[in-house]
């Protein structure tokens, strides 16, 4: 079949592949034609992302629901804090899907076809190219692509199920959100639920896991069913959304992001998703408008460099919670009631200053730190 030739092509028009398509339209100017390639266009609601920034964002008219009021602690021993900076904000991602295609489709600088994309390499002439399952081809400057390859190297994963669940009775507040209810951590693993309230009787509930193994769904259905009645006390409810996820926790994810300087992962696979927490929106969107700012039309787009600070932390926590023999729950509450939630925040989303890090790291238990600091960071060099 003909070969057909693009500026770029975008594989995979999820959140990463959207959100950077949604850049390169806002805010570049130049002509250029750049495919979409996906199976799908317009998907319902399979994503809920979580994010704070400051006041209003790009993102304002998706936003479901904020929240200027945190809490954290152990076992429903809880901790509010009060956001002066930050506003705590959920997105779900049929508002996301439809905003960005109602923009994106009055552009016509981009083109989406349907496809199953079979394989993506490096072509002749400094070209990548994407082959499809029905045997197209298509040639392009630049691939950004943000479907995963096999990772046989992961430790950690980040697992969950979450109900948005509505009650015959009052059970929420609606203006604290609950970042992190931990649990004691077991068996290698950190374990928490969070609770976002859209009102007194709505809200989406969630049991999360950081560890080796990912669990059978009927653990985490126990697990919520029993928070319910017994800890949030609801009552009755009812079950109008689940959503489940399996995501890898390390900071070298992506370490193979190029397989040639044509070829340049996004999002999950590009390793976007902050290895300690989970959290991968705002790091998109940073991403996204970095490579919709920095790429020279004709040329390999420059990989953004992550911070080898934040980097170590990660990898050091991952450590940590591999081995098993630090309460890493104690750790995270800690840091919010020394720090309280405006400046842990900044520390999660990596915009605290070295200096900031260092001070907050300086309170952290040395005998524990120094060495899971070193065996992380050995293995990361090791891996390449």
């Amino acid at each position: 079949m003909q070969e057909e030739t693009w500026d770029a092509v975008i594989a995979g028009c999820g959140l990463a592949g959207l959100s950077l398509a949604h850049a390169l339209s806002l805010h570049r100017k130049d002509s250029f034609r750049i495919l979409l390639l996906d199976t799908e266009k317009r998907r319902g609601r399979d994503h809920t992302w979580c994010f704070w920034e400051p006041g209003e964002g790009d993102w304002e008219c998706c936003i479901s629901w904020e929240w200027k009021q945190v809490q954290v602690g152990l076992s429903g021993n809880l901790h509010k804090y009060d956001l002066e900076k930050y506003r705590y904000k959920i997105l779900e991602s049929d508002r996301f899907y439809e905003f960005v295609w109602n923009e994106l489709e009055q552009d016509s600088r981009f083109e989406f076809r349907h496809a199953r994309i079979a394989e993506i390499r490096d072509g002749a002439l400094g070209m990548a190219e994407v082959e499809t399952d029905d045997g197209s081809v298509f040639s392009a400057h630049q691939i950004f692509t943000s479907i995963p390859e096999e990772e046989t190297s992961i430790r950690t994963w980040q697992h969950f199920l979450g109900w948005e669940v509505k009650t015959q009775k009052a059970a929420f507040n609606p203006d604290v959100a609950t970042l992190m209810d931990f649990k004691p951590d077991e068996d290698g693993e950190v374990r928490f639920l969070y609770v976002l309230p859209k009102s007194e009787q709505e809200a989406l509930v969630e049991f999360t896991v950081f560890g080796p193994r990912v669990w059978q769904e009927e653990r985490y259905t126990r697990f919520l069913i029993d928070y319910l009645r017994s800890e949030l006390e609801v009552g009755s409810w009812v079950v109008k959304y689940e959503e489940k996820g399996v995501i890898p926790m390390s900071g070298d994810l992506g370490k193979s992001l190029n397989h040639g300087s044509r070829i340049q992962r996004i999002g999950t696979a590009g390793g976007a998703v902050k290895a300690s927490t989970g959290y991968a929106f705002s790091r998109i969107q940073r991403e996204s408008r970095w490579i919709a700012e920095h790429w020279e039309l004709g040329k390999a787009c420059p990989k953004p460099k992550p911070s080898w600070l934040y980097r170590s932390c990660d990898a050091t926590l991952l450590e940590l919670i591999r081995v098993g023999e630090f309460p890493v729950s104690t750790y995270f509450d800690g840091l919010f009631r020394r720090w309280g939630g405006d400046r842990v925040l900044d520390f999660l989303d990596e915009r605290a200053s070295p200096s900031e890090v260092l001070e907050i790291m300086v309170y952290s238990p040395w005998k524990v730190f120094i060495p899971a600091w070193i065996r992380a960071n050995s293995m990361r060099k090791k891996d390449g």
